[in-house]
């Protein structure tokens, strides 16, 4: 009984650790598959061709073609965020970010309503567009930031939106 319980722990553990020989799902693209590049100490997906360096102590994969320390672990299953650990997103932190976008956007369109221009004037119009440009800024630098967080990497996904979209239009023709 006690050695079953112990070959099952271990088939588990072994199940769980990374193997360099399989292939795992990209953890940017979802997409594509990793696997090692062949004559390299690194891991590469054959979709969106992104190269990561895996660290076997921690079972941890760093992206090694970007600026950003992009790092996820393999917990067996599926790849998760390891920075995710560290810190963790608070209802504090969220209404910060609302606050940051309806905050000045309240201001500025408060302005331009008590201090609006004459209805005949050539600019009346930059009041408002002013008061849309500071939302959509806003709204910007908060998403920025919790992409960076959650580690969604949009540029990647709207390469792999116009590769699949040029790959089906050479289908049709």
């Amino acid at each position: 009984m006690a050695c079953e319980n112990c070959f099952m722990a271990r088939s588990r553990y072994l199940v769980s650790q990374f193997n360099a020989d399989r292939r795992y799902p990209c953890p940017v693209c979802w997409r594509g598959e990793i696997a090692t590049m062949p004559l390299m100490d690194t891991l590469g997906c054959n979709f969106c061709n992104h190269i990561f360096i895996f660290e076997p102590p921690q079972q941890t994969l760093k992206m090694a073609d970007s600026n950003a320390s992009l790092v996820w672990e393999w917990n067996g299953n599926t790849w998760q965020n390891a920075n995710r650990q560290l810190a963790e997103l608070s209802w504090g932190l969220g209404l910060a970010g609302i606050a940051l976008v309806v905050f000045p956007t309240t201001i500025m369109a408060l302005s331009a309503y008590a201090f609006a221009p004459e209805p005949d004037v050539s600019l009346a119009w930059v009041p408002l567009v002013w008061t849309i440009l500071t939302f959509i800024c806003h709204l910007y630098f908060v998403l920025a930031i919790a992409a960076d967080y959650y580690q969604f990497p949009l540029l990647s996904y709207l390469r792999i939106i116009k590769r699949s979209l040029m790959r089906t239009s050479h289908i049709r023709n």
